[in-house]
């Protein structure tokens, strides 16, 4: 998408979505507006959005806003802007001081381009059903339409500017995010404008997030967990980046138009939603493959202390945390990295993706199971693979080798990047 001339020839439906966000009501477009006529325009040079989605967020807020500007190297303030787009779910919840506070940051550093906006979504606390049709709308928060309000206001802004050219306003970027995140690299808005000018042909750009070092310490079956997920994804998807699904990261306007932006309908994993539909349409992944973010540990480590599986930890969300510096001091049975409870995660986990990948990806997923435990050190003389119906169990008889590769990768840690040695847990 190098020309928003091509891309008009290409797809000429998605050019005209882009321009209309994505054909939705017009009271919605209105609705929009009024979003935004309380913000200063979008500066004509802006190359870039991030949005933030935070609700009860005014302990984390500030250091997320930190994150994206005073720690950033290598780069203008003029080039990229922050909304952030403070909402709570209905009229039950009460507002934190979440926009107070990035106001507060606003001001102490007024050359960056910070926006904060305040929005009541009204989800309804029980199933309803709505319009001439009586269509059944279920109980709960939706991720996918706070998303998508919140992406489609940068939209508008980005094509109310009228000094920006139509090319850039189509290769104009977006990152949706949220204040969970516990550190990011300090070249992260460099690296993503960098490579937009030096890979006009990228709609996505991914970028890895990865936990704090400190679990390899506190909760080491976490981190075994992880690295084998990471391999048993990218053994199933393989490496070429139009097959490559990414779940957090920058993409362009045009490619958000292309598939109508967020799913409104989606309750969690929106982000996962969103990577998957992109690379049905075509999009093209460049993906960053150092880290560039340290992602908040605290809600699988909520699911190992009660020993929920972690693939189940979405389906379990909670705003409540219990005391998790105390519950980690002397792990839990469940918690602990064993046979039993590393045969339970990774059972669960590949159970779960099974179920959800298409007939063409299942026959290459027993190979992925096999290379995500290889990745962790676990040979096939360390594990029993048996299938029960539909089901697979995977039976963990040793965990030597997993245990030399934490003791090898602690031993590490004082190699990583600064930043990422200081990142907490939590």
């Amino acid at each position: 998408m190098k020309k928003l001339e091509s891309y008009r020839r290409d797809n000429p439906k998605a050019t005209k979505m882009l321009y209309r966000l994505n054909g939705l009501r017009r009271d919605y477009l209105d609705e929009l507006k009024t979003l935004n006529a309380g913000l200063a325009p979008m500066n004509p040079k802006c190359k870039f959005s991030v949005v933030i989605a935070a609700a009860g967020e005014e302990k984390n807020i500030e250091r997320t806003l930190y994150h994206w500007t005073v720690q950033q190297k290598g780069v203008k303030p003029e080039d990229y802007e922050i909304i952030v787009f403070v909402n709570k779910r209905g009229p039950e919840t009460h507002w934190d001081k979440t926009a107070q506070v990035a106001k507060q940051f606003k001001l102490r550093h007024p050359e960056y381009n910070i926006h904060v906006v305040k929005k009541e979504f009204n989800f309804p606390t029980e199933a309803v059903r709505v319009g001439p049709e009586k269509t059944l709308v279920p109980p709960g928060l939706r991720m996918g339409l706070v998303f998508k309000v919140a992406c489609d206001l940068a939209i508008l802004r980005n094509m109310e500017r009228t000094e920006a050219k139509e090319t850039d306003k189509a290769n104009y970027l977006i990152q949706p995010t949220g204040s969970d995140a516990i550190a990011r690299s300090p070249d992260l808005v460099h690296w993503i404008l960098q490579k937009s000018r030096q890979e006009p042909k990228a709609d996505f750009f991914g970028l890895q997030g990865v936990y704090s070092p400190k679990v390899l310490q506190v909760v080491p079956l976490l981190w075994a967990l992880s690295e084998y997920r990471g391999a048993f994804v990218k053994a199933l998807r393989g490496p070429t980046p139009t097959t490559r699904i990414a779940t957090h990261g920058p993409h362009r306007a045009g490619l958000y138009a292309k598939i109508s932006g967020f799913n409104p309908h989606i309750d969690l994993a929106e982000e996962v939603d969103f990577g998957e539909r992109a690379v049905k349409a075509g999009a093209r992944l460049l993906k960053r493959e150092e880290p560039g973010m340290v992602g908040n540990a605290r809600r699988s480590i909520q699911s190992l202390l009660k020993g929920n599986p972690v693939v189940y930890e979405y389906n379990k969300f909670t705003d409540r945390f219990e005391d998790l510096d105390k519950a980690t001091k002397t792990l839990p049975e469940p918690a602990r990295l064993t046979p039993a409870n590393l045969s339970r995660e990774i059972t669960a986990h590949y159970n779960v993706l099974f179920r959800r990948l298409a007939p063409k990806d299942r026959d290459r997923s027993m190979a992925a199971l096999r290379e995500g435990l290889g990745k962790i050190g676990l040979k096939e003389e360390h594990y029993s693979i048996v299938k029960e119906g539909d089901r697979v169990h995977v039976i963990v008889r040793d965990i030597t080798p997993v245990e030399h590769k934490v003791a090898q990768k602690i031993k590490e840690i004082p190699t990583l990047p600064e930043w990422l040695q200081k990142a907490e847990l939590w």
